[in-house]
C-alpha cells in the first residue's frame, strides 16, 4: 500500500478505488469472519489458476481500514497456494506477484446484512454435498428468521432462501423439515431421559435442582443417623428431621417421574 493509500481515510479510499481494479499485497486482505460459503477443492482450483491464470478479481470492503473478503474466499486461499509455490500468479496475460481485487461500495446497517449479502454474492459458485447445503440453508434461515422480526423480509422463508443461495425450493423443504424433525426427536429423547429418571448432561435448572436435592440428601441422612442415637433430642425434633427427609425423598421421586 502506497503513501497516499495509507493517509487516505476509508470514506475518500472507497470513493477513489471503487468499480476499478487495483491490486493489493496478499498480506493486506482478511477473509471475513461473517463468510458461512464452505471453502473446499483449494487445490483443484490452484491448479486452475496455476495453468490458465485467475479469471476474477476478488470483491473487498473496506472497514476499519483494514481489507475484507466480500466475495472469493476460495480463490484467496488458492492464490496464497499458487503465490507461496511460484511466486506469482497469471491474470490478464501478465505475471503479477499482487492480488486483483475490486472494491464494493455498500454499507451495510448490521453484521446480519452484510452476512445475507455476502450469501448472495458466494452461493452460487461451487456446487455443494448434502451436508454443505443444509448448513447453508438452516443458515440462511436464521438469518430470514431474524430479518423478519426486523420486518425487513415477508413471503415464504424457502423462496427467500433459493433467491440468495441458488438451491431449489424443493431441496430447501426437504432440508426445513429434515431439521424440525430431527430436532423434536431430540426433544423426545431428552423427555423420555428425564422421565425415566436419566438426567440429560449439562448444568441446566433440572439438573442443578436434582444435584441440589441429592447433595441435601446426603446431607441430611448423615445428620439424622447421628441426631436420632443422640438421646437429648427431644421427639418433636426426631419427627420434624423425619418428616424433612422424607419431604426431600418425594421432592426427588417427583422429579424423575
Amino acid at each position: 500500500m502506497n503513501l497516499l493509500e495509507t493517509m487516505l481515510n476509508d470514506n475518500s479510499f472507497d470513493y477513489a478505488k471503487i468499480g476499478k481494479i487495483v491490486y493489493l499485497d496478499i498480506d493486506d486482505i482478511i477473509p471475513n469472519p461473517l463468510n458461512i460459503a464452505p471453502i473446499i477443492d483449494i487445490d483443484i482450483l490452484a491448479e486452475n489458476i496455476s495453468e490458465g491464470g485467475l479469471m476474477q478479481p476478488l470483491l473487498i470492503t473496506r472497514k476499519d481500514n483494514k481489507n475484507y473478503i466480500h466475495s472469493g474466499h476460495r480463490r484467496f486461499e488458492a492464490i496464497k497456494q499458487v503465490l507461496n509455490k511460484f511466486g506469482f500468479i497469471k491474470y490478464m496475460g501478465k505475471q503479477i506477484e499482487e492480488v486483483p481485487v475490486i472494491y464494493v461500495n455498500e454499507k451495510y446497517e448490521s453484521e446480519l446484512e452484510e452476512k445475507v449479502s455476502m450469501m448472495r454474492s458466494n452461493s452460487y459458485r461451487i456446487n455443494l454435498d448434502s451436508k454443505e447445503k443444509s448448513k447453508l440453508v438452516l443458515e440462511a434461515l436464521d438469518c430470514f428468521e431474524k430479518l423478519r422480526e426486523l420486518n425487513k423480509v415477508s413471503g415464504r422463508a424457502r423462496e427467500w432462501i433459493a433467491s440468495i443461495t441458488g438451491i431449489s425450493e424443493r431441496t430447501i423443504q426437504d432440508i426445513i423439515s429434515k431439521n424440525k424433525e430431527e430436532s423434536n426427536g431430540l426433544i423426545e429423547n431428552e423427555f423420555q431421559e428425564i422421565k425415566c429418571g436419566k438426567l440429560p448432561h449439562g448444568e441446566n435448572y433440572e439438573n442443578k435442582k436434582a444435584k441440589k436435592i441429592i447433595n441435601l440428601m446426603k446431607k441430611l441422612s448423615e445428620e439424622l443417623g447421628k441426631e436420632l442415637d443422640n438421646k437429648l433430642l427431644s421427639e418433636k425434633v426426631r419427627t420434624d428431621l423425619s418428616k424433612a427427609k422424607l419431604n426431600l425423598m418425594d421432592d426427588l421421586m417427583k422429579l424423575n417421574r
